[in-house]
């Protein structure tokens, strides 16, 4: 059979089909959503071709344009993050429900992690306040401290200057 049949299902796509004599008639069925293709070929099932997305991230299937395969696996964006017990989504939505706190924020580069400290690494400096949740640079978190208040950074929210002292 390996000589005579030598062409397997590429990944990400599957089929049950005996017979076949084309890729298209072989193997007719994509991942769903909410899961990207192994690199496994030459699966017969979902379950031998698919695997869940993963947590920190969503999969909109594998689709497949003029015989190529493309797993829609995408990663949860800066200064957002997803949840560890959702490992099958399929929205962005979905995946990543969860922003960085006002104060943290993440780098451009602080992508698909499914968790606060991986995805927020950075905290406000002194002198500034979070002002904006899911932010993932420090000009869009942080603004600076108002004049008659101080600002020690991070999460903490701006505090007035006590009896007998100001600031500007």
């Amino acid at each position: 059979e390996t000589e005579a049949c030598p062409n397997k299902c590429p990944h990400g796509v599957y089929g049950k089909r005996i017979g076949s004599t084309t890729e298209v008639d072989a193997c007719n069925s994509t991942c769903p959503n909410g899961k990207y293709g192994t690199k496994k070929q030459g699966a017969k099932s979902k379950e031998g071709a698919c695997q869940n997305c993963g947590s920190g991230h969503y999969c909109m299937g594998t689709t497949v344009v003029d015989g190529i395969e493309y797993d829609n696996r995408h990663a949860c964006g800066p200064g957002r993050y997803g949840d560890p017990n959702i490992v099958n989504a399929s929205t962005e939505q979905e995946a990543c429900k969860n922003f960085c706190e006002r104060g943290r924020y993440g780098g451009t580069d602080l992508i698909g992690f499914d968790n606060e400290n991986d995805a927020c690494k950075f905290f406000c400096p002194p002198s500034t306040y979070g002002v904006m949740e899911g932010a993932y640079n420090e000009s869009s978190a942080c603004g600076l401290c108002w004049p008659g208040f101080f600002c020690i950074g991070g999460i903490e929210q701006p505090q007035p200057c006590g009896p007998g002292k100001y600031g500007n």
